[in-house]
């Protein structure tokens, strides 16, 4: 061996020593001697070390320069068993082991990668996986020994994840370690027809017994000098045999347990460097109901069974009926791992009727992880972080109807893969499956002109439930009566519902997963609704107040001609119209345009119709009140000739409002209500001036040929 290779062998096994006179450098050939290194050669008489830190790393950089330009540097592929460990994945660093190998070769003794037990490793590679965050940095999953089936979690940090660990993964992992702390067996790398062959489970002691003579070789000096170094190998040789049978004394397995801390960090340093006892890089899915597929969450769906669920039937009476089967449908896909709603469920609720303790039982009743609430952090920086690998995803306490439209909704909903910024994380990229609960005391503002929007709302409402069911939750006077606060409101006795509902929830899911048979088929991703739901999503969820809409429309607007029609451009100027009269000045919306025509749709049946490219709805004229009453009270009649210009029947009509107090309409829109009330009316210009004949009026039912009288 030169001095450039026990150098870089120093170097690579972190051996390299603090001083570098001759007496340290001694020392360290008598470590690597005991450990069966042949150093004969560095300890003649001519053998020069350096005698600085710089001579040193000059040493290095020329020993590994050679290294890469000599033959001994072709890429290595070291591919052991998939299912315990992958090879380093740096190029560099694999031609660097290469040369390390034939180095080992060269000196009689043999590299192994791994100094543990076969038990240890193969209990790291079933128990930690790896993925990498945007910027490069591993990040480390691990699974979760307390919990059923293969379920994972993020290492608290990835950097040093062995020596962090705790609970039942630090306790396994230490008793494995304790035991096999001297490195009773060893997986060796040699070099065998050129090529890097793996032998697994060698007892490291047979090692030394095979290469002691290879290994006394190397050892000169006087007879007695000999001697010394024979009897401190066969003493180490006959330790190593005693770790391996397991006959340790209080004192060694003492000494093996305070090295605990240091093999972890070793552990974690192999990691860094070469990641060599980690599976390929996987993405693991949120929820399974397969306990062999790994997973952040496990729901054993073989539970389920068929039994009564007094509480939660009483639950059920405060939802209004046509939205019962969605929710039960919504509870089953939560626990069912193969349904990919890409349908929020909001419930609009007052409070009071349950639905946090229903929330509450769900998550109690699947674990602790199934679930995450995001509360008020949804439009934050960091508003998904918790949700990853979260399976129900609860937004409480929603206070605005437009929460539906951020993106974030849309995301959570996709089941897109997206960027996720984490608080003091790395950010990573995921995809995100759950089911998306929502908790508010409105309805949700959903523009249904946006098919997008519209296809993501499955609205569940609740309502006041019986008398008989309160009775069960809040106190009652000798009568029945509910005892009311000073509020007047009712004081709740402390029912446990959220209780019962957990004992409840292996029936309850029974009786949700045959209504989700029928309302959710494969792929498992839509909910179908009842046409009494979907009416009662159109009434309470179009992005306007339906109320306040409805007093517009119905004042401008008469639906009793089923073949009259209107163009969508007319209806949107009338409306505007009707809301300048009431003093509302602020412009519509492109949302409320849509939600408008869709309220008329589905609320007063009109129908769309589209004849060269010019849009209508059928089934809709507009009202005529005023006009129709300023006509009778004119005294229009028929006339064989135009008589009138018709500014000046505009003017006449205007005037009419102002004394009566009635809203003046637009001039288009009381020539549109001309043209109603006059079906066969006709306008035509004469030397620029707008004449009018009007032949027949049904609001007279008279055919008598007049003029206006004054």
């Amino acid at each position: 061996m030169t001095v450039d290779e026990f150098i870089y062998l120093c170097d690579y096994a972190g051996l390299l020593p603090s001083k570098f006179d001759e007496q340290t450098w001694t020392q360290s050939i008598a470590k690597f001697v005991g450990i069966g290194v042949d150093c004969a050669d560095l300890m003649s008489e001519t053998a020069k070390f350096p005698g600085s830190k710089s001579d040193v790393n000059t040493t290095l950089k020329k020993y590994k320069e050679a290294l890469r330009t000599s033959d001994s540097t072709d890429s290595l592929a070291v591919s052991i068993d998939a299912n315990k460990f992958v090879a380093m994945s740096d190029d560099k660093k694999r031609k660097e082991f290469k040369a390390y190998l034939n180095f080992c070769e060269k000196t009689f003794f043999p590299a192994y990668i791994f100094d543990l037990n076969p038990r240890v490793r193969d209990f790291l590679a079933k128990n930690f996986m790896f993925t990498y965050a945007n910027d490069g940095k591993r990040i480390v999953y691990m699974r979760n020994l307390d919990a059923p089936g293969t379920i994972w979690r993020e290492a608290a940090s990835s950097e040093n994840a062995f020596l962090q660990l705790q609970g039942s993964m630090r306790k396994k992992l230490t008793g494995l370690l304790s035991t096999t702390n001297e490195c009773s067996t060893v997986s060796v790398i040699s070099i065998q027809d050129g090529q890097p062959e793996v032998q697994d489970g060698i007892p490291y002691y047979k090692l030394y017994e095979y290469y002691e003579q290879s290994i006394m070789k190397g050892v000169s000096g006087t007879p007695a000098n000999v001697d010394y170094f024979k009897t401190k190998l066969h003493e180490y040789i006959e330790n190593l045999k005693r770790s391996f049978e397991n006959k340790k004394s209080k004192s060694e397995l003492s000494r093996g347990l305070q090295k605990i801390p240091e093999m972890l960090h070793n552990m974690d340093v192999a990691m860094d460097e070469y990641g060599f006892i980690y599976k390929e890089q996987i993405e693991l899915p949120a929820f399974t109901n397969d306990p062999n597929e790994p997973a952040f969450m496990y729901f054993d769906l073989n539970n389920i069974v068929e039994g009564p669920t007094p509480d939660f039937d009483g639950f059920m009476e405060s939802v209004v009926p046509a939205c019962r089967e969605s929710l039960m449908a919504g509870i089953f896909a939560t626990f069912f791992a193969q349904s990919h709603l890409n349908q929020y469920i909001w419930i609009e609720s007052r409070g009071g009727d349950g639905k946090s303790s229903l929330f509450n039982a769900m998550a109690e009743y699947a674990g602790k992880n199934l679930s995450c609430s995001l509360g008020q952090t949804l439009n934050t920086e960091f508003g998904l972080e918790n949700a990853v690998g979260k399976r129900m995803v609860i937004l409480s306490d929603v206070k605005t109807g437009l929460s539906v439209k951020s993106q974030l909704i849309h995301n959570l909903t996709g089941h897109d893969i997206i960027s996720i910024n984490r608080k003091n994380k790395p950010i990573i990229s995921a995809r995100l499956d759950p089911i998306l609960w929502i908790a508010a005391n409105n309805p949700p503002d959903v523009n249904f002109a946006n098919r997008n929007e519209a296809r993501r709302c499955l609205y569940i409402k609740m309502q006041e439930p019986p008398i008989e069911i309160k009775r069960k939750f809040y106190f009652t006077d000798d009568k029945g009566n509910l005892i009311l606060d000073a509020s007047g409101k009712p004081i709740n006795n402390g029912y446990d519902l959220k209780g019962n509902l957990i004992k409840e929830m292996p029936h309850i899911l029974y009786k949700c997963r045959e209504v989700f048979k029928r309302v959710c088929p494969p792929p498992y991703s839509v909910i179908k609704q009842t046409t009494e739901q979907s009416a009662l999503t159109l009434e309470n969820c179009v992005d306007l107040d339906a109320n306040e809409w409805s007093t517009y429309i119905e004042e401008t607007f008469d639906f009793r001609n089923p073949t009259a029609k209107l163009k969508i451009t007319e209806i949107q100027e009338a409306i505007r119209e009707t809301r300048l009269n009431h003093g509302e000045r602020s412009a519509i919306s492109n949302y409320q345009k849509g939600d408008i025509i869709q309220l008329l749709v589905n609320g007063y049946k009109c129908s769309k119709k589209k004849v060269k490219g010019i849009r209508y709805l059928e089934g809709i004229s507009i009202a005529n009140t005023s006009v129709i009453s300023w006509a009778k009270s004119a005294n229009l009649q028929c006339t064989a000739a135009p008589t009138e210009m018709l500014q000046n029947l505009y003017d006449d009509y205007k005037q009419w409002c102002h004394e009566c107090g009635a809203y003046a309409k637009s001039r288009d829109i009381w020539l549109n209500g001309l043209r109603n009330v006059f079906p066969n009316l006709i306008t035509a210009v004469d030397n620029k001036n707008e004449l009018i004949n009007l032949e027949y009026c049904p609001a007279f039912n008279t055919f008598t040929p007049v003029s206006k009288v004054v």
